[in-house]
């Protein structure tokens, strides 16, 4: 992890955290970067989530034509409806 953010530091010419011997705390750049990836890494979850949940939730109207013998036999007893 350090050697990442010392990349990032570098390609953008900043410093993101203080270091000394005893203590490690952000700088304000590094405040403002772990906010913003924050919100990124929320938003990506909420897509994630979204995609896989559209995939595996069965959504929207159903339409079934069946005798209605057959329709409160088994149709019903199927998907749940008494």
């Amino acid at each position: 992890m350090t050697k990442r953010l010392g990349v990032i530091e570098q390609r953008l010419g900043v410093r993101f955290v203080n270091r000394t011997t005893r203590n490690v705390s952000l700088t304000p750049e590094g405040e403002t970067y772990l906010h913003y990836a924050s919100q990124i890494g929320g938003q990506v979850r909420e897509m994630e989530e979204a995609i896989s949940g559209a995939q595996r939730d069965p959504h929207g109207l159903l339409h079934i034509n069946a005798t209605l013998g057959f329709g409160r036999t088994t149709c019903a007893f199927r998907i749940g409806v008494r």
